[in-house]
């Protein structure tokens, strides 16, 4: 390793008693950590353009103070048994400074609202977390082969260089022919904007579209990352009922300049805006000259025969912008969404992306692209679409004989089943402890709801990454919980 030493060759102090001073207090500081192993004399005395005996006796008195110890054959090494009390802070006589003052004048700073799970949850024997993958189905093998195949000489200079706001002209490309068509959606590359997820698309979105005195209308319940995002740059935020049919379009949309949408599968009820509520929130968008942001976070994984299309595909007007991602598909941390819209748009929001990180990381959208290319995103979705639907019926089954007890909704074609306990005793957030207790991993969802009082009366569980053998016995868990309860 490097250590970084500053000796001054003018001082009254040896520099071998400056080397061991500054090492020392990197050992006390805690920069160098129990067990790290330091340079060797050599390399310290090139490194330092001093003779071999000077760092051999700052060493030695390092030794000797039992700061470090020396391995025959492997040099020295930070005492792994060493025990640093951290050292008083001076006092100061300044204030402390107010920062809810200064960031979004405090009262309008943005929260962590994220649907709540372990860190660890994939340890646990009944993982039945939503939106996440089974990491036994990830084509390992395929998306490999294409980050071999990307990161080839030719390209160097493409990928490892500055590309300033632009994208892979191969990944716009596999969107627009292998993605979009199954959406309903014609996109030319130039519609077309590359994200890091559907999430940055989303905020980048409002970003542009947000101005003083703006009313922004949300689904109630919603994605809670979608009202933080949205509360944190509009003063006005409404919150619009749900039903079995999606948003509700009625006078409530009235003076508002956005929408904020989950048609296909509203999140977090996962219930189908009908035809009918489509048409009258497009003809209202219309007449009351607002936008719409559509977020279709599921698309790729619903196995119905006929989903319904993007609500873009109905819009004549060029007032809905689209946006989804790879991430229920092929991976969450891959991070790979996009954003399509009218020119204009895309042109702002490809500027404010480019603020933000220029673009999203060229080797990463071409390894997507090969991805795409050669159809192994295609096969994945294939077998993923089988075995969701197995895992959906099998959970479907056994919570509406089990569970019937409890309001049950989850409609075919996704991976999610929410709970409401008709009784509205606000017992989820306990559901989900003494469920973690028993090894499974379910999820409340009070945050999804502007009343989190309300939500404390719902709980979710996803079988997108528990395996089919696991279903039946963590269902038997958590009736044993409810029933305990």
């Amino acid at each position: 390793m490097s250590l970084r030493i500053d000796i001054d060759r003018s001082s009254k102090t040896g520099l071998r008693d400056q080397i061991h001073f500054e090492i020392s207090r990197h050992i006390l500081d805690g920069i160098l950590e129990p067990g790290v192993k330091l340079p060797s004399c050599r390399h310290l005395a090139r490194e330092l353009s001093v003779s071999l005996n000077t760092v051999l006796g700052s060493y030695n008195r390092l030794l000797e103070g039992n700061l470090i110890e020396s391995k025959q054959r492997s040099g020295y090494f930070v005492r792994k048994d060493l025990r640093i009390t951290p050292a008083e802070q001076p006092k100061t006589t300044y204030s402390q400074v107010n920062l809810d003052e200064h960031i979004n004048g405090g009262d309008n700073s943005v929260k962590y609202s994220y649907i709540p799970r372990p860190a660890n949850w994939r340890d646990f024997p009944y993982p039945f977390v939503c939106g996440q993958i089974d990491v036994n189905r990830f084509p390992l093998a395929e998306w490999r082969e294409c980050t071999r195949l990307a990161m080839n000489k030719r390209d160097l200079s493409v990928w490892s260089g500055d590309n300033f706001y632009q994208d892979s002209e191969e990944l716009l490309e596999q969107i627009k022919s292998r993605i979009l068509p199954r959406r309903g959606i014609y996109a030319r590359p130039q519609e077309i904007l590359i994200t890091m997820g559907a999430q940055q698309a989303l905020y980048i979105a409002a970003s542009i579209l947000r101005g003083k005195g703006k009313v922004v209308a949300i689904e109630d319940p919603c994605y809670p990352e979608t009202r933080e995002i949205l509360n944190g740059m509009y003063d006005d935020v409404r919150p619009i009922p749900v039903d079995q049919d999606g948003m509700i379009v009625d006078d409530r949309l009235k003076g508002v300049d956005l929408v904020c949408i989950t048609a296909n599968r509203q999140f977090p009820t996962t219930a189908s805006m009908s035809s009918e509520r489509r048409q009258a929130l497009l003809k209202m968008a219309n007449q009351e000259n607002f936008l719409i942001i559509e977020d279709d976070y599921e698309s790729d994984v619903d196995y119905r025969n006929a989903s319904p299309l993007a609500l873009q595909r109905e819009d004549q007007s060029g007032r809905v912008i689209y946006i989804t991602s790879l991430s229920k598909g092929l991976a969450p941390g891959l991070r790979i969404g996009f954003m399509i819209a009218n020119e204009k748009i895309i042109d702002e929001a490809r500027a404010s992306r480019g603020l933000m990180i220029r673009n999203p990381p060229m080797i990463l959208q071409n390894t997507a692209a090969l991805f795409l290319r050669f159809g192994h995103y295609d096969a994945l979705l294939s077998s993923l679409h089988n075995v969701f639907e197995r895992r959906w019926n099998l959970t479907q089954s056994i919570l509406h004989k089990e569970f019937s007890d409890f309001e049950i909704t989850g409609a075919f074609g996704g991976t999610t089943f929410v709970l409401e306990d008709p009784q509205k005793r606000g017992i989820s957030t306990q559901i989900v402890k003494r469920s973690l207790d028993e090894g499974l991993v379910i999820e409340a969802i009070a945050n999804c709801f502007c009343d989190r009082r309300e939500g404390e009366n719902y709980f979710r569980l996803g079988v997108s990454s528990v395996p089919v053998t696991k279903i039946e016995g963590g269902l038997a868990i958590l009736r044993s919980v409810l029933n305990s309860i």
